[in-house]
């Protein structure tokens, strides 16, 4: 009761005091489709009752938009860059944490599991274990390693052994699927995963499998596992044509963890570096190949507010069924500035942009946008994109702007579609 006082008290001042923030957003000319420009979008946030609460108890970064009155689920998807990182809250009073991926970038000083620990330490203070700890895939981007340099240990190994975070559950593909040879960050977390479990650094580690029954973030919020490793797809390739994989084997990529995560109408999905073709691509002397696990999925995962657009923004992901399936109202890319992969491909972005709008986290390749030019309904945010969840999920906030969520009898009926235009249209006219 003490404590709730001291917060009542906490929040009136807050309250009174009007706190305001603002943001401002990347500012970037579009590309000549109709000769416009978005310039960033400047937006004013103004506390309310309940979200001043919930800054007081430390459940939400202090910039964080304020006009959903109680937030039942939070989603930061966070700015590492050319890398994934990516925090879930659940619903009061647990509060309980999933924490997708510890990605760094290959180039650069590769601390950002330092950023990431800062962000923790605002969000979830006096809190040093993470309730869950997905591992989309095995690629440093996406959980790190510890390297045999001066800078030792990096993404999880940095946030377990440097900032002494705790893992009640790790889950991930496991160790039982393995076609062509394992990746670098595999073979360390192999060798370390047996010291985490011993001295309690990680709790409890559990292969992912599909369904609703291994993350529990409470009060109707559905985590559901819907691709992992590749969901014997890969397996049946492999069987059906052993030669196939020989030369060119699927990248770690195609083996990722997808989540579909919900909450009332409310629906997010986020799938590592899933693939969304067949092909084959040559890095020097090694050949990997990607293989369409996108399209096995999306009738599965269905309609959803907002997605994780899958690999970065890769050229080979996002195909156009998956996009269309999923209908998306909103699509957060992870890719960093002048990363040398050509991420975001133009090419993905045209599939996006003629579903919804695009929110870029970091940055852009500068071979890919020359001048930083955009498409219409395309956004560089550079900096994490924060997605506020009303209780029950009838609604949700996103860049300090509330949307509704939509039934599945509203989606049957076109009106998410409706909404996803304007929220484009607006975009592109707020921004000429």
């Amino acid at each position: 009761m003490e404590f709730f006082s001291e917060a009542l008290v906490a929040m009136f001042i807050a309250i009174t005091s009007i706190a305001v923030s603002r943001r401002r957003i990347g500012r970037f000319p579009v590309a000549s489709r109709e000769g416009k420009y978005i310039r960033g979008l400047g937006t004013t946030l103004i506390s309310s009752p309940a979200v001043a609460l919930y800054l007081v108890l430390g459940l939400v970064a202090p910039n964080a938009a304020a006009q959903i009155n109680n937030i039942g689920l939070a989603i930061h998807v966070f700015n590492v860059g050319q890398g994934d990182s990516t925090l879930v809250i659940g619903p009061p009073p647990q509060h309980k944490t999933l924490l997708i991926d510890m990605g760094e970038e290959l180039t650069g000083t590769r601390t950002h599991y330092k950023d990431i620990a800062a962000k923790l330490k605002t969000l979830i203070p006096n809190k040093k274990t993470i309730d869950y700890f997905v591992i989309s895939h095995y690629h440093f981007d996406h959980i790190g390693t510890n390297l045999k340099t001066r800078q030792g240990s990096v993404g999880l190994w940095g946030l377990l052994d440097v900032e002494g975070y705790r893992i009640a559950k790790l889950v991930d593909r496991g160790d039982a699927v393995q076609i062509g040879p394992p990746t670098g960050p595999e073979d360390k977390l192999h060798q370390q995963i047996g010291a985490w479990l011993t001295s309690g650094a990680i709790k409890q580690r559990e292969t992912a499998h599909l369904g609703t029954d291994q993350i529990d973030l409470g009060d109707k919020v559905i985590v559901e596992i819907v691709a992992v490793n590749g969901n014997g797809i890969l397996e049946k390739v492999n069987q059906n044509n052993p030669t196939k994989f020989v030369r060119c084997p699927p990248s770690e990529n195609d083996f990722s963890v997808a989540l579909k995560i919900s909450q009332g109408d409310f629906e997010y999905f986020t799938g590592g570096d899933l693939a969304g073709q067949n092909t084959s691509r040559q890095f020097g002397a090694t050949c990997t190949s990607y293989n369409n696990v996108e399209t096995s999925i999306a009738s599965k995962v269905g309609n959803v507010e907002v997605m994780k657009i899958n690999h970065h923004g890769s050229l080979y992901s996002s195909n156009s069924l998956f996009l269309k399936t999923l209908a998306p109202e909103f699509m957060i890319v992870t890719s960093g500035a002048r990363n040398r992969y050509q991420h975001p491909s133009r090419q993905a972005m045209d599939r996006a942009t003629k579903v919804g709008a695009v929110l870029i986290t970091g940055g852009l390749s500068e071979k890919e946008w020359p001048g930083g030019s955009l498409l219409p309904g395309m956004q560089l945010v550079e900096d994490d994109v924060d997605i506020l969840v009303e209780a029950g999920g009838r609604k949700y906030e996103i860049l300090g702007v509330v949307h509704p969520s939509f039934s599945d009898v509203d989606e049957q009926k076109g009106l998410d579609r409706a909404h996803a235009r304007d929220v484009v249209n607006k975009l592109n006219r707020e921004h000429q």
